[in-house]
């Protein structure tokens, strides 16, 4: 047990933070189906906030002073992201931004942002590992 905690010690935090990116994304998003499946929208939409923004701030190891969807987009073009999922990512974001101010509880919108938040953090780990 030691020699693992020794181990963890010796890595760079931000390369230990870009290991466990994904893992931190999926406790947000489990987060996110709770609400989704009792219709808590507000809470909903911002486990999906959190998860996205959580991912790209570890992946890309992006200060949260810095962590603004201008300076997302910029890192993710980059690293050769498709501007198609870098579209998709700014899209959901703005869906999570309106619907913590402008009120949204339709359960198939709801639903359909969980899915597609999925598919875009399943897509953005290959496309990332790719470059």
């Amino acid at each position: 047990m030691k020699n693992r905690q020794q181990q963890r010690s010796l890595i760079a935090p931000e390369v230990l933070k870009n290991k466990q990116a994904q893992k931190v994304a999926q406790k947000h998003l489990s987060q996110a189906k709770q609400h989704l499946d009792s219709q808590n929208s507000r809470q909903f939409f911002d486990a999906i906030s959190k998860a996205m923004l959580g991912y790209v701030n570890d992946k890309l190891n992006i200060s949260n002073a810095q962590l603004t969807k201008d300076n997302v987009a910029e890192r993710l073009a980059t690293l050769h992201v498709p501007s198609e999922r870098i579209h998709q990512f700014m899209q959901l974001m703005n869906t999570c931004e309106m619907a913590l101010f402008a009120r949204q509880d339709s359960p198939e919108a709801m639903q359909t942002v969980y899915n597609n938040t999925i598919d875009l953090l399943v897509n953005l780990e290959k496309e990332i590992l790719d470059n």
